[in-house]
């Protein structure tokens, strides 16, 4: 992670404040190590870090791994924007939200055909807290 850098809907900001100094300089780099941040800045009487939200852009759904498939099979559903960690998006086939998930990352996530989910031709979409991706077409087969 960098200064600067988006990571779930925050931005990382660092600033300093040299002993006897009237402006505060942005500082450029951090590390993460086990969840904490940590930065050095060099002679600094005072120091800020700050993380502020960011708007997270809707997902996009880009691909499914089939264009069709019985209850229960696994689809994959690849694009960007799904969240970093599982729980931040849903997959949602027609009216159904699918609950048995296989895999998630923020560009693809493999999910089971909800054994509820209506017969026929229908949208799967991804719904994050910042929206619904546009819908891709999947067939559930007999």
């Amino acid at each position: 992670m960098e200064v600067g850098d988006a990571h779930d809907g925050y931005r990382l900001s660092i600033q300093s404040l040299t002993v006897g100094g009237t402006a505060w300089a942005d500082e450029t780099t951090c590390d993460v190590v086990n969840g904490r941040v940590q930065f050095s800045v060099n002679h600094t009487a005072k120091f800020v870090a700050a993380l502020t939200a960011t708007s997270a852009p809707k997902p996009v759904a880009t691909t499914l791994s089939s264009a069709s498939g019985q209850r229960g099979a696994t689809i994959a559903v690849t694009g960007k924007g799904f969240g970093a960690r599982r729980g931040i998006s849903t997959a949602e086939f027609g009216a159904t939200i699918c609950t048995k998930y296989v895999s998630s990352t923020a560009t693809r996530i493999q999910v089971k055909v909800p054994a509820k989910a209506a017969l026929g031709k229908l949208k799967v979409t991804l719904r994050t807290k910042a929206g619904m991706s546009a819908a891709k077409s999947f067939r559930v087969k007999r």
